[in-house]
């Protein structure tokens, strides 16, 4: 693990680490910005010398109270980008958006399993999603 502290006072931090799932090791790294909350504006994961896996960044600074926030925000997994912006806060907690939410998941979700199997290469697992409800029946006729 690596730690620099960037002129503008930003810490990245480094470090050897994996992607879930696979065998594919590679570098994870965090730019924190420890002068306004210790806000991660980006984390990434990929092996040396190509395009990040997986990264996440952040920009803008918003505060309620003694709590900061990111005001805009970024997932990305090649080749998907989801974007966030935060428009308001409030510590109460909202049980009718909650619930709501759920329906909306509940409804859109297919259960799946995933399955790894070893067997033919232990370094690399065949890996397949399975629906929740078929995974016993797949198994015993892989």
């Amino acid at each position: 693990m690596s730690e620099e502290l960037d002129a503008d006072g930003t810490c990245r931090l480094r470090a050897a680490g994996w992607w879930v799932g696979t065998s594919g090791s590679g570098i994870c790294e965090l730019l924190i910005e420890p002068g306004n909350g210790h806000l991660v504006r980006r984390a990434s994961f990929g092996a040396g010398g190509e395009a990040p896996r997986a990264e996440c960044r952040s920009e803008g600074t918003r505060r309620f109270g003694g709590l900061t926030l990111a005001q805009r925000g970024e997932f990305v997994l090649r080749p998907e980008t989801i974007t966030v912006r935060l428009l308001s806060f409030s510590p109460a907690l909202d049980t009718d958006v909650i619930a709501e939410a759920r329906k909306v998941i509940s409804r859109a979700q297919t259960r799946l399993v995933q399955v790894m199997d070893y067997r033919d290469d232990p370094d690399q697992p065949k890996v397949r999603l399975v629906p929740a409800g078929e995974l016993d029946k797949q198994e015993r006729n892989p």
